[in-house]
């Protein structure tokens, strides 16, 4: 009886600790990841994007997210302005 408790003990810590880690690991992916980049003059956002475009989707979705990102309503852009870039 008490090596099935034992046992039964042990498969509960694991699964705890296992949960906690895991839980961890969905938080640290649904953090965005951005850098910040300032417009200079003549920079359209497709021109700022390009550097940054992994290949992983359409180029039109990054334009759109870093649209999203910076709450940009149209695609004009002003020098000085500062501008976030997502990462991922």
């Amino acid at each position: 009886m008490k090596r099935i408790l034992i046992v039964l003990f042990v498969i509960l810590i694991t699964f705890v600790i296992s949960t906690i880690v895991y839980g961890k690991e969905i938080n640290q992916k649904k953090t965005p990841q951005y850098i910040e980049v300032i417009v200079q003059e003549g920079d359209t956002l497709w021109s700022i994007a390009k550097p940054y475009y992994n290949g992983k989707m359409d180029f039109r979705e990054l334009i759109y997210n870093i649209r999203e990102l910076n709450e940009l309503s149209e695609a004009m852009i002003y020098p000085g302005q500062v501008l976030k870039i997502p990462l991922d």
